[in-house]
């Protein structure tokens, strides 16, 4: 007889009979068992073979206890299933064992499972969202620091410019008075003032193009640093606008997440209230 508080065996979800031929014939399928949720086994099969046991001569009664067995081992199954043209194909279909609650009870497994896996998700793009605001905020205060910067160097070389200007002024006036002197019928006394005010504007001049050199040393190296912020800036906004893209992709994965993780929980629950 059965062991008391023996696990009961369970089928595969079929009703079988035997038919005017002494065939076993598929009379049913039970919705939601194993033959069911495989797909591939219709009503009028025929079945050959259990395993490696031919069914034919065998009671119907061995055919029932070589079908069953402990939930969730499998069963290979040989049928056979007439075509329209009057020969028949033989198929073979392994299935699992087990009751409709049995296979509701590994779906809410597999769902709470995927569940869980969704929320984890979930938590790591929202890390992932907040660490991509992080470099956005850090990109936009290094910006406007630059920005500044690059307005203090524009300003640094137009006081340069400026400068130049002033040289090329005092050049200029040298060259004037060179002109005014040259040619003329002076006494000696003009004559040494002359020289004297020519010396001293040699002089000058000799200082501003001393000055002027510094100058345009000064000035190339205050553009290439405008030049260096320029670039700076470009990859920063570069940078801005890569990773607001990646928060706006970050954003539709998490809504996706959330959609599908409220869905999935919406179908758990469902299969749960089901069962109850």
């Amino acid at each position: 007889g059965r062991v008391p508080n023996a696990p009961r065996p369970a089928g595969i979800g079929m009703r079988v009979e035997l038919n005017s031929r002494r065939e076993i014939e598929v009379k049913a399928i039970h919705r939601n068992g194993s033959a069911e949720r495989s797909g591939s086994i219709l009503v009028g099969d025929t079945l050959v073979a259990i395993d490696a046991d031919k069914v034919s001569g065998l009671p119907m009664a061995a055919i029932a206890q070589l079908i069953r067995g402990p939930k969730g081992s499998t069963v290979l199954l040989t049928l056979r299933r007439p075509s329209p043209g009057g020969a028949s194909e033989e198929i073979k279909v392994e299935l699992t064992r087990g009751t409709p609650s049995f296979f509701l009870e590994i779906e809410n497994a597999r769902a709470a499972s995927k569940l869980h896996e969704l929320k984890g998700h979930l938590v790591e793009v929202e890390l992932e969202l907040d660490g991509l605001r992080s470099v956005l905020e850090q990109s936009d205060l290094k910006a406007r620091s630059g920005a500044r910067e690059t307005m203090a160097a524009q300003h640094r070389q137009k006081t340069l410019q400026d400068l130049i200007e002033s040289c090329n002024a005092q050049v200029a006036e040298e060259r004037r008075l060179r002109m005014e002197y040259s040619g003329r019928a002076i006494d000696a006394e003009t004559e040494a003032e002359m020289r004297s005010r020519v010396r001293e504007l040699h002089e000058a001049l000799t200082r501003v193009e001393v000055r002027l050199t510094q100058v345009m040393v000064d000035l190339k190296s205050e553009q290439s640093t405008a030049m260096d912020l320029r670039e700076f800036m470009g990859q920063e906004m570069s940078l801005t606008a890569s990773v607001e893209e990646r928060l706006r992709t970050t954003g539709l994965r998490i809504d996706a997440l959330t959609t599908t993780s409220a869905s999935e929980e919406g179908l758990l629950q469902g299969q749960i209230e089901t069962e109850r």
